[in-house]
């Protein structure tokens, strides 16, 4: 896909409902199986009972020491939510100025590359990949494989500017 349909564009402070799990590496071949883990998670605790949705499902990682990816999926919520089960956690990401650009079809011909793709327009601009997550937001969601070129996401990774 062509680089030249990234945007900046400032996403506000977000609430979400979030399960994490863990995934030896990072990449679609070790990354979907622990997001399809999560998203069974979110269906046997009935978290789309629980709030009121303000959004599509997204996804963010978090990185520890070694290979290892905690994958987070969220879902955005126009009010914190009352009590969760467990492992769900209320958390809610910070306002940021990212990159993004929408990229449809199959994950494994989306990602990492899509990264690449925006780390390479931050720093053209003399901008800085920022710390903390991009997010992946899935702007349409199949639920058959057999539909996945018709999966959407839009990639927000984070940057600052620099200061003159």
């Amino acid at each position: 896909m062509p680089a030249d349909d990234i945007v900046a564009k400032r996403i506000p402070a977000l609430g979400v409902v979030v399960i994490a799990g863990q995934a030896p590496a990072f990449g679609p071949g070790n990354i979907v199986p622990a997001v399809n883990r999560l998203a069974g998670q979110f269906d046997q605790l009935g978290i789309h009972d629980r709030v009121k949705e303000a959004g599509p499902r997204m996804i963010f990682y978090e990185y520890g020491q070694g290979e290892d990816v905690t994958v987070c999926l969220a879902l955005p919520v126009a009010e914190p939510p009352g009590e969760l089960p467990a492992p769900a956690l209320y958390r809610v990401l910070p306002e940021i100025e990212a990159a993004t650009t929408v990229r449809s079809g199959p994950a494994a011909s989306i990602f990492p590359v899509v990264y690449h793709d925006l780390v390479r327009w931050i720093h053209e601009r003399g901008y800085h990949a920022a710390a903390g997550p991009g997010r992946e937001v899935w702007v349409n969601e199949v639920d058959d494989i057999a539909d996945v070129a018709q999966q959407v996401f839009e990639i927000q990774l984070p940057f600052t500017r620099t200061m003159e």
